[in-house]
């Protein structure tokens, strides 16, 4: 009379690699387009995964399939920003958070060296007389 002997169990690992899905694999041909064209063109292009409809198993496929490189940057402006250089070489992995740590933006960046990380023309203008104004005090010794 017991029904739980009647009740369908299916046994899945949490460690078997998941299948991406269609749109994971349409997301890794256009990042792979994209890098064709960075090799090519020299122009840049980045990908906003957070208006794209994967599912968190998809998202942990990329993390997983594009891993971490040899560089990452954390900015702090305006919240965090973190940048890691994913295993492909020019393929960037940049996650935007507010003040509260909260996501405000993540993108796929196929580029040389993310924008952001470039010195910025008004801070760049104002290099020489910080560099002076640092520098004075040491002739005066």
């Amino acid at each position: 009379m017991n029904r739980l002997s009647e009740i369908a169990i299916e046994v899945v690992n949490s460690h078997d690699p998941v299948a991406p899905s269609p749109q994971a694999k349409a997301l890794l041909q256009e990042l792979q387009d994209m890098l064709y064209s960075l090799v090519e063109t020299g122009k840049s292009a980045s990908i906003d995964i957070r208006s794209l409809p994967i599912t968190p198993d998809d998202y942990d496929y990329l993390k997983s399939l594009l891993g971490e490189g040899e560089v990452t940057a954390t900015i702090n402006a305006l919240g965090p920003t973190k940048i890691i250089e994913t295993e492909i070489p020019g393929i960037w992995w940049v996650t935007h958070h507010n003040t509260d740590e909260m996501i405000l933006t993540e993108s796929l960046e196929v580029t040389t060296l993310p924008e952001i990380l470039k010195t910025q023309q008004q801070d760049l203008q104002q290099a020489v007389a910080l560099l002076k104004s640092k520098t004075d005090p040491i002739e005066d010794r």
